[in-house]
């Protein structure tokens, strides 16, 4: 039997999937990774009854399931962690500082109150190491109105699931390497483009760097969304075309 013809096959393959991607991006509880682990196993064990060729799924599936199970546990200690935090990855105000960190294991999002050599290290494009931190860890908000952004989901797509407010630390700054110049690249993109006009501001930082990175153009970046045309700035066929382009005439050259 050919099962790949069959129009059934898709259907409960597309349940499947479906229930799985609930699994990865709506799931926040056992309790709910419980009850949507209920339905793969229904339409793994429907697509198994009916299509004997796919047992292989069945298998696919429980190892998704348990990596799932294990991603519901918080899994990191930051006691003794190095935070790695390049200037471009977070926001800097006179009195805080917020926005993403690394360390050995993965990124968090994060917030603390700065010292005047931090604040001047991250205003100056360089990296800062944090260490010997004290910190308390809190669930990053979900949405709470139709419309607005869920920032669990927005950092849970980055691999990102807690929110690690700082309330003690010491500090170095780091020389450079490649990955470090490339992320004091950026940030004096950033600063630059802040220069432009407010619209084309906002469009070079959609565009080039893939954020919002003046909250002055807020609204715009709403504007678009309500209108429905945020694909408007995402990377197209246009932009690869431009950058191509762009390769090739140097290539020629």
């Amino acid at each position: 039997m050919n099962y790949s013809k069959k129009p059934g096959f898709y259907l409960l393959v597309a349940f499947l999937l479906i229930s799985i991607s609930f699994l990865f991006f709506e799931a926040k509880s056992y309790w709910h990774v419980g009850v949507i682990g209920i339905f793969c196993l229904f339409f793994s064990f429907l697509l198994i009854k009916k299509f004997k060729h796919t047992k292989l799924l069945l298998l696919v599936f429980i190892i998704i399931f348990s990596i799932r199970l294990f991603q519901s546990i918080p899994l990191y200690s930051y006691q003794g962690q190095v935070i790695t935090i390049y200037p471009d990855q977070v926001k800097l105000i006179p009195d805080y500082v917020s926005g993403i960190g690394k360390f050995k294991n993965g990124k968090i999002t994060l917030g603390f109150k700065p010292t005047s050599a931090i604040r001047n290290a991250l205003s100056q494009g360089e990296k800062v190491l944090l260490f010997n931190i004290k910190y308390e860890v809190s669930e990053i908000e979900q949405a709470h109105n139709f419309g607005e952004i869920n920032y669990r989901h927005y950092y849970a797509s980055k691999g990102i699931k807690e929110l690690v407010n700082i309330q003690n630390y010491q500090f170095i700054s780091s020389s450079y390497s490649l990955i470090d110049f490339y992320h004091y690249l950026r940030f004096k993109l950033e600063r630059y483009f802040t220069t432009f006009p407010r619209l084309l501001s906002f469009f070079a930082g959609e565009l080039i760097l893939g954020e919002n990175i003046n909250d002055d153009t807020q609204q715009i970046l709403d504007n678009y969304r309500n209108l429905g045309v945020i694909h408007l700035l995402s990377i197209s066929g246009l932009h690869v075309g431009i950058y191509t382009f762009v390769i090739s005439v140097i290539c020629y050259y």
